[in-house]
């Protein structure tokens, strides 16, 4: 069953043309991965700004400025070759794809931007951030949907709601120098917008979120980090990131 976050839609403003067209040749290009994937034995994961939409019945209410997602493939021996048949999957659409490194030494990760010089302004340009990884640690996930313009429905897969959360919060918890040293971008006002939209949705749970960051902070910290103080250093991080909006 796909769910679609059946909730009051909210007020937002309208997209230009310019970002309709962008927005709907992303939720394209999700569907091409998505079949990519299927046909794989693998997981196309949405994540990012998109993945909010969807907790939200799928209706595109923002600009976007680039695609996140995970491609959880069937084994690690694939991944070379999964890259390469995303790399094809590009060359194929209309936008002019071209492989973006930016020195952020980043494994399991492929980045790719148009070149469109006609397109003065960065954030117009399409952008695609997919990380892959082996399916064997892939992590729960529910089917949803994006909606384009023509009112077509494209199934995603996201995660949990307490999990995009947690995605948000880490970001604007991230330390200065973490973010320098991995050439990350800022926390913006779409990140709290974001946040802030995702907590009050009806089925959000706080205590269920501070279980999800907490069981991350354990196992990211090897074990080091006994259940108690995850729980206090995650609601930490909740009340820092409440702070901002």
């Amino acid at each position: 069953m796909i769910d679609q976050g059946e909730i009051p839609q909210q007020t937002e403003q309208p997209l230009t043309p310019e970002q309709i067209a962008k927005t709907d040749a992303d939720l394209t290009t999700l569907s091409s991965l998505t079949t990519f994937a299927q046909a794989n034995e693998s997981v196309l994961e949405v994540t990012g700004g998109y993945a909010v939409e969807s907790h939200f019945g799928g209706r595109i209410t923002r600009p976007h400025g680039d695609i996140d997602a995970v491609l959880w493939i069937r084994d690690a021996s694939f991944e070379q070759e999964a890259q390469q048949n995303i790399s094809d999957i590009f060359s194929k659409e209309e936008t002019n794809w071209q492989p973006y490194d930016a020195g952020k030494n980043k494994e399991h990760f492929i980045e790719f931007r148009e070149d469109d010089p006609s397109k003065k302004e960065f954030k117009d340009r399409r952008r695609i951030e997919l990380y892959t990884f082996d399916k064997a640690g892939i992590r729960t996930l529910r089917k949803m949907v994006l909606v384009d313009s023509k009112g077509e429905k494209h199934e995603v897969m996201v995660a949990p709601i307490e999990m995009t959360v947690a995605n948000i919060i880490r970001i604007i918890n991230r330390p200065e120098e973490e973010r320098i040293r991995r050439r990350l971008r800022e926390t913006n006002d779409t990140d709290r917008a974001d946040l802030k939209k995702l907590i009050s949705h009806p089925k959000f749970s706080k205590n269920k979120y501070l279980q999800t960051m907490a069981s991350y902070l354990v196992h990211k910290s090897g074990g080091s980090l006994t259940e108690e103080q995850a729980m206090a250093e995650a609601e930490a991080q909740w009340n820092f990131a409440i702070g901002q909006i």
